[in-house]
């Protein structure tokens, strides 16, 4: 600080050193890059969700499902009251009908269907499904897969792809050493 004196009295300079020095405004950046690299991807994905959830919501009030009219007897459009059911619940507690509608809209409507978020939760923690045999067994299951394994017929993607969780269950195929008439022919299926 410095005094001067004028013609009507004292003027006070006062003087102060210029700003931020360059380097903390490369660390301001850098960290604002770390926060980018780190939490874009989470907030990316969180975003998309909530857009796709948007998309869906817009869509269900305008274009309506039809429950059954998919080939097999599942559900072809997030209307469906089956597929709804299956979002409004905790994926463990789902149905066998419900796991099917929703690996049916999946397929049809891939990372779009309003199912797709939840069941890819369910895969990512492990979620564990359970059945009970008709010979008293429990078999436990999980998802591994969403839209990733081709249908057997060539006619497109499984939209839910599932794994035997379960040790110690024995039971045969069939009775002789065959693979004929597939999986709809077998003893195993039919049981």
């Amino acid at each position: 600080m410095q005094r001067r004196r004028t013609s009507g009295g004292y003027l006070l300079e006062v003087s102060v050193s210029g700003g931020q020095g360059i380097i903390e405004y490369v660390l301001i950046i850098a960290v604002i890059g770390l926060v980018i690299v780190f939490a874009g991807p989470g907030v990316a994905g969180a975003i998309r969700n909530q857009f796709n959830l948007v998309g869906n919501t817009v869509n269900n009030g305008t274009v309506g499902g039809v429950e059954g009219g998919a080939s097999g007897g599942g559900s072809a459009g997030t209307d469906s009251a089956t597929v709804q059911a299956a979002i409004a619940k905790d994926a463990k507690d789902w149905t066998l009908e419900e796991q099917k509608a929703v690996a049916e809209d999946i397929a049809a409507k891939g990372e779009a269907s309003s199912a797709f978020a939840k069941a890819e939760a369910a895969m990512n923690a492990g979620t564990k499904f359970s059945m009970k045999l008709t010979d008293g067994q429990t078999l436990e299951y999980m998802i591994i897969g969403i839209n990733h394994d081709d249908l057997a017929d060539g006619s497109g993607k499984a939209g839910l792809t599932f794994l035997a969780a379960s040790t110690g269950i024995k039971s045969r195929v069939n009775a002789t050493n065959t693979n004929a008439g597939g999986w709809e022919k077998s003893e195993l299926a039919r049981r």
